[in-house]
């Protein structure tokens, strides 16, 4: 149901699941990146399939979670709206990690991401991006 050309993002939400995921989706011809707020569960991830894209998503920005995410050998961050600001993503890419911010649900705030430099929107609606399309034409998480 999902475009080939469009990235899907995974997010698990309950240990035990990674072995499971990964098993899903060798079927499918998207890239898939697979996240989670559970460290526990990205080391499972990590375990189970060591070459499968991770992502840590972060609510709150106790600690550093650019470098959490570092640590958890994952390639994105998926950040809540209000941890993103332009120093943020900066230190994220000089980290070696993109980012998708979470959930954008209006074109305005859209707008105010895409400025941040972030990689991606994660998003509820399609069109919440003028077009549709992610902010710099790749598959956005």
């Amino acid at each position: 149901a999902v475009p080939v050309d469009t990235g899907v993002n995974v997010e698990l939400k309950h240990r035990g699941l990674a072995g499971d995921a990964v098993e899903l989706t060798r079927s499918v011809d998207n890239a898939v990146l697979f996240s989670s707020f559970d460290p526990a569960t990205l080391r499972e991830l990590r375990r189970v399939a060591p070459a499968a894209d991770r992502a840590l998503v972060v609510a709150e920005g106790a600690g550093n979670p650019i470098e959490r995410a570092t640590e958890l050998g994952c390639t994105a961050i998926h950040p809540n709206r209000e941890l993103v600001d332009p120093s943020f993503v900066t230190e994220a890419h000089d980290a070696g990690v993109t980012v998708n911010v979470w959930t954008v649900a209006e074109r305005s705030v859209a707008a105010d991401v895409i400025q941040t430099g972030a990689d991606g929107l994660i998003v509820d609606r399609w069109d919440v991006h003028r077009d549709g399309s992610t902010p710099q034409g790749d598959d956005g998480g």
